[in-house]
């Protein structure tokens, strides 16, 4: 047996055992994490619509199937207490919530219409992008948005 045959065959026999410890459980993997280093700044949902503290906006969903949603964006200036309110202005309206994220896409907060009147969410939250994410079910959901900052 030549010098390259024994090292080539040395090379498989240890990519074998390696391959049958981590299919025996034995090899450990560290958990994902999602990268930290991302720009909060340019994280921002495809079609999202500015949303300026203490100024209602009107929206309005028309869904003829399925969900239909609407991303807004907050930029909060500074730490706080981040209440976001969604006034329903119908009464036979679909299934439908609001959805409070982090700048870097993990959910915050989420509230559902099924007690009826507004959607209602209070966290508190960093400064930084905030985006919200208004959706409904099928019908027509007519809403005014506000979000409002607290110390």
């Amino acid at each position: 047996m030549t010098a390259h045959t024994l090292a080539s065959t040395a090379a498989r026999g240890l990519a074998a055992v390696a391959v049958a410890l981590s299919l025996g459980g034995c090899v450990q993997w560290g958990a994902w994490t999602p990268d930290q280093s991302v720009d909060p700044a340019a994280v921002a949902p495809s079609q999202a619509v500015q949303l300026e503290l203490g100024q209602p906006r009107a929206g309005e969903l028309v869904c003829a199937e399925g969900f239909c949603q609407q991303w807004y964006r907050l930029d909060v200036p500074r730490t706080g207490v981040l209440r976001v309110e969604a006034q329903v202005s119908a009464t036979d309206v679909p299934a439908a919530r609001i959805v409070l994220h982090d700048g870097v896409g993990n959910v915050l907060a989420r509230a559902h219409n099924r007690d009826g009147g507004a959607l209602v969410i209070e966290r508190p939250v960093k400064a930084g992008v905030a985006p919200i994410l208004v959706q409904c079910g099928k019908g027509r959901l007519p809403y005014t948005l506000v979000a409002r900052l607290e110390e």
